[in-house]
């Protein structure tokens, strides 16, 4: 049996009445063929987390259509809904650019049984999506957010954009909300809750939480500080970068001189978004290690941006340890070696990564990058020996 709650306030589903319950992960659980549908309660795409436990009913298998487990918003901009079917389990997102799949195989999904969802979300310009089953990251993209998410209620069990999306046929129990991008070690702590019938924990960030328990009330929680959010960002970018990066170490950085889009502490995190751009200066970003490194890689990503001029060249060099930086090593970037002096215009738009080899040992590298244009450089990955 769930533990009682008691809150200052109570939060109440909207208007579509015949909401049914069914046996759930303990306690009861939101039938999904019933619709639900309320508030979405202050969702932003500049970071949350959506968690729920499902189960398929007996001979719901195999589905010909994509059934719908959470939706918000109409077929435009600001929509995104979680789905199952055809042998994946997914997220569509959709911006003012693009419609986007995130998606994992869900051939491992047996109707009868419960398992645990978790579909987490990061910044606008260059984001992210992660899902996690069953506490484990099984698909990780990224992706352009909305600029904002519809104001339209958010829909359980059924797709409010789409008549011909059908409910999902199974049980939906223990869904939570966060206005944070939650990270695995959370994901888990409130899945291994939900397992020994306990509530959801109040995490930061947690802004509704729907126990299901025989009714469609929700309990509310408070947002996340602005500091504290962007600190729970911060750490799930660079857990999200060491799963992918696991011998990456981290560095302190400066630049050489004031940026107007300098971000501390984001370089190193992996956020591809932010990172910091110039016009015709020569600017150096340098980074110290707590520790000499034996590095076996550097990698610059940069980006160029439309219809301006280049990025000419970026100067790697590094200290051994002996307080003095060596002799450059020079990466002839956009030009590709061509005379630096013809002004090339790059419209792709695209990421370039560069790369350094084997540099040894240091303790501090610089990166000096020299251009006539408006460039940014995104990202810093420095992976050394264990």
């Amino acid at each position: 049996m769930k533990y009682t709650f008691v809150t200052a306030f109570m939060f109440l589903a909207l208007g579509l009445p015949g909401a049914k319950f069914v046996p759930g992960i303990s306690g009861k659980a939101l039938d999904g063929r019933s619709p639900l549908a309320f508030d979405p309660a202050r969702l932003t795409p500049q970071g949350g987390s959506a968690l729920f436990w499902f189960k398929l009913s007996d001979g719901a298998l195999p589905l010909k259509r994509h059934a719908m487990l959470l939706g918000l918003g109409i077929n435009k901009p600001g929509w995104f809904y979680i789905y199952f079917g055809r042998g994946h389990f997914g997220v569509n997102v959709r911006s003012a650019k693009s419609s986007t799949r995130v998606e994992c195989s869900a051939s491992a999904v047996k109707p009868g049984e419960w398992y645990h969802a978790a579909v987490v979300w990061g910044k606008r310009k260059e984001g992210f999506c992660r899902i996690y089953l069953n506490g484990k990251l099984s698909a990780y993209q990224r992706l352009e957010m909305p600029e904002k998410f519809s104001s339209s209620n958010l829909a359980v069990g059924y797709n409010a954009s789409h008549w011909k999306s059908p409910s999902f046929p199974g049980a939906i129990d223990e869904l939570a909300l966060f206005d944070v991008p939650l990270s695995e070690e959370m994901i888990q702590k409130i899945m291994a809750a939900g397992k020994e019938g306990k509530p959801s924990p109040e995490l930061p960030g947690r802004l509704l939480y729907f126990p299901f328990e025989g009714n469609t009330a929700g309990i509310a929680g408070k947002s996340t500080p602005p500091e504290e959010a962007k600190k729970l960002l911060r750490e799930a970018y660079r857990k999200a970068k060491i799963t992918k990066y696991p011998d990456e170490v981290a560095f302190r950085y400066t630049y050489s001189q004031p940026t107007r889009e300098k971000t501390p502490d984001i370089l190193c995190d992996g956020n591809n978004g932010t990172g910091v751009s110039w016009r015709q200066l020569k600017v150096a970003v340098t980074g110290e290690f707590e520790t000499t490194q034996n590095v076996t890689e550097i990698e610059i990503v940069t980006r160029k941006y439309t219809k301006w001029y280049l990025l000419k060249q970026l100067q790697v060099s590094w200290d051994d340890g002996s307080g003095n930086f060596g002799d450059p090593v020079i990466i002839n970037t956009y030009a590709y070696g061509k005379p630096i002096s013809k002004k090339l215009i790059d419209e792709s738009c695209k990421e370039y990564v560069y790369t350094v080899k084997n540099p040894g040992k240091m303790c501090r590298f610089k990166i000096a990058l020299v251009g006539d244009g408006h460039y940014g450089l995104n990202e810093i990955r420095v992976r050394a020996k264990k």
